[in-house]
């Protein structure tokens, strides 16, 4: 066993069911020689794609906060009217006007009070249980980020390569990229488009994309990179070479 390999290949029942699969033996070959000769710079370029991807999962895994200063800096969504501002995040919505800061968590939100929604509780109620539905999407993208790293490091020479490895490093990319994208969807439809367009006094508010949300999609778009730096560098073992060499040798 190679030393650059995880402990857990170690184990005869978990290199069978998971290295040794059928799966990840048939994906292991898919891949260029091109791939294979570029491993270490394919890699690193997927790995400083994987490294802008965490940073930015890092900043909306912050904006989880319920400190007023720290959601308005990372907020989803940003209102602008004549006398306030607004803004929306994962776990709570702020107001300042006037010099003053108004916040109200999602969890316990009054929506029959509350001074971000006038045109009635549904809309406040939907925009409540999409804001908390998207923390679990935060957290997981970062959790994410960090094995994607992780991963390009790891398979970025012959010798720390893996079968499973480039199986969960597609796989981790297509799940994360649909999975996301869906879930920011469903964020846009039930709360971003539920928003009031007018304030309690009648002021119009102009609603715009907050930078929480914008890190997180670019955190996604860039999702399939990753996925096809795996796609095009084949596993080779170093004794697949050797056996490779031996039998050009014998032919000669």
């Amino acid at each position: 066993m190679n030393p650059g390999h995880p402990p857990c290949c170690q184990v005869p029942f978990i290199k069978r069911t998971f290295e040794d699969s059928a799966c990840c033996l048939k994906v292991s070959k898919l891949g260029t020689d091109w791939g294979d000769q570029n491993r270490a710079a394919i890699m690193l370029v997927a790995g400083a794609f994987s490294f802008l991807g965490l940073i930015l999962s890092l900043v909306v895994l912050i904006g989880l906060s319920t400190d007023a200063d720290t959601v308005q800096d990372t907020a989803w969504n940003v209102g602008e009217s004549n006398s306030a501002d607004f803004y929306i995040g994962p776990n709570v919505m702020i107001a300042t006007s006037g010099g003053q800061t108004f916040k109200q968590e999602w969890d316990d939100v009054d929506c029959e009070n509350t001074v971000l929604v006038q045109d009635g509780a549904d809309a406040c109620t939907s925009c409540a249980d999409a804001a908390l539905g998207i923390v679990s999407t935060v957290v997981m993208a970062f959790i994410t980020s960090i094995t994607t790293l992780q991963t390009n490091v790891q398979r970025s020479t012959r010798a720390g390569d893996l079968n499973c490895q480039k199986f969960m490093g597609m796989l981790t990319a297509v799940a994360g990229f649909f999975g996301t994208l869906f879930s920011l969807s469903s964020f846009v439809n039930d709360c971003s488009r539920e928003l009031p367009d007018r304030t309690g006094a009648g002021e119009t508010i102009d609603w715009s994309m907050g930078p929480g949300f914008a890190c997180l999609l670019l955190a996604t778009i860039i999702k399939p990179i990753d996925f096809f730096a795996h796609l095009i560098v084949p596993v080779i073992k170093p004794d697949e070479d050797v056996e490779g060499e031996e039998n050009v040798k014998s032919t000669l």
